[in-house]
């Protein structure tokens, strides 16, 4: 999706540029130009043909008696963590951040344990590895924004909460190919 992303810029750079007529100094002509566009849009055009057909692909399948076992387990135990992260009180200070992420790691490590016993299918091994070392990435980084917060470190703390936002993404297109639909992370990067 990133590359998908990279292309429209482009494009909307070079419709731009179109737009704008030959900068000056540029070599390519207004036909060049067009041509250009058209290349860039056939480009978009069979990525985002690929990727609906991967995503159907991906949704077509019907998951074997084990696969839907092991991802409604998975599910449940991420239903439960975050019905129990919604009674949290929701900070508004420094100190109230660094209490919540420290409950809100509580819950993970319980959470943890949970899911420590339920082995993923053999189809699903090395993707369910992969989410385990995002989430365990997860909590080192929630670590890392509690004790900002207790140091009272905004600009730390803040940076943590980007590279967060980031292994969200990561992780939840992990989830998403597990089917574990209760288990995405949240986007702002914190859990609150």
């Amino acid at each position: 999706m990133k590359w998908l992303v990279v292309l429209l810029v482009v494009l909307v750079a070079l419709v731009a540029v179109g737009r704008m007529g030959a900068l000056p100094g540029a070599r390519d002509s207004a036909a060049q130009t067009e041509k250009n566009l058209r290349d860039v849009a056939a480009v978009i055009e069979e990525a985002a043909a690929k990727a609906d057909e991967a995503q159907a692909l991906r949704e077509g399948l019907t998951p074997s008696p084990a696969e839907e076992r092991w991802s409604s387990a998975r599910n449940a135990a991420c239903a439960e963590r975050a019905e129990r992260a919604r009674r949290l009180a929701r900070p508004r200070t420094m100190e109230e951040i660094a209490a919540f992420t420290r409950a809100w790691l509580a819950l993970d490590q319980a959470h943890d344990r949970r899911v420590e016993g339920l082995r993923p299918p053999a189809a699903h091994a090395r993707r369910a590895q992969r989410l385990g070392l995002l989430e365990a990435r997860q909590e080192q980084g929630l670590l890392r924004v509690a004790a900002a917060a207790e140091r009272g470190d905004s600009t730390a703390m803040l940076a943590e909460v980007g590279r967060l936002r980031t292994l969200a993404a990561r992780a939840n297109r992990t989830a998403a190919d597990l089917r574990l639909t209760d288990c995405f992370f949240p986007t702002a990067g914190l859990p609150y």
